[in-house]
């Protein structure tokens, strides 16, 4: 879109360098591609991973995320 090739391996390679560093939003952005497998494998442990710690550097949606997961994982 707008004239950039979209790469969601290159986002998710700039996410991991950024949420290594402790940035929250990145943390939880690649949660969220590690949940869609978006420019990585699919990881349900991964994506538990960086919810944690994105809740950890104070982040709410990742808190609300980590409470669904556990919702549906007790559910099965």
């Amino acid at each position: 879109q707008y004239g950039y090739k979209q790469s969601y391996k290159k986002a998710a390679e700039l996410f991991s360098s950024a949420a290594e560093k402790g940035h929250a939003r990145s943390q939880f952005n690649l949660a969220m591609f590690y949940y869609d497998g978006r420019g990585v494998e699919k990881s349900i442990d991964k994506m538990v991973f960086w919810l944690k710690k994105a809740e950890a550097s104070g982040m709410p949606e990742a808190a609300a995320a980590l409470k669904e997961i556990q919702k549906i994982i007790a559910d099965k």
